[in-house]
């Protein structure tokens, strides 16, 4: 999938970015801040990112939907395979 995605921003005459630092410095939403905790804390905020990068693929359907078909259509199919983990 993530292949797909490069191809697509390198397509439309972007450079793809996706290390981690990256990432985190784009997203919307924060870590979890979690360094030693149980379990059921950690997952508790993992289930908060995974909200967080579904919302905003969900943002990201709404804008493309109208403009660009094929990216709308890649960022479709990384949402529906995300709602189901």
């Amino acid at each position: 999938m993530s292949d797909r995605v490069a191809e697509r921003i390198a397509t439309l005459g972007g450079a793809p970015r996706g290390t981690p630092g990256f990432v985190a410095s784009e997203r919307s939403w924060s870590g979890s801040g979690l360094d030693r905790a149980p379990s059921s804390q950690h997952l508790a905020a993992l289930d908060v990112s995974l909200d967080g990068v579904i919302g905003d693929h969900r943002r990201g359907l709404e804008i493309l939907e109208s403009v660009d078909p094929v990216s709308h259509g890649i960022l479709l199919d990384q949402t529906e395979r995300l709602e189901q983990i």
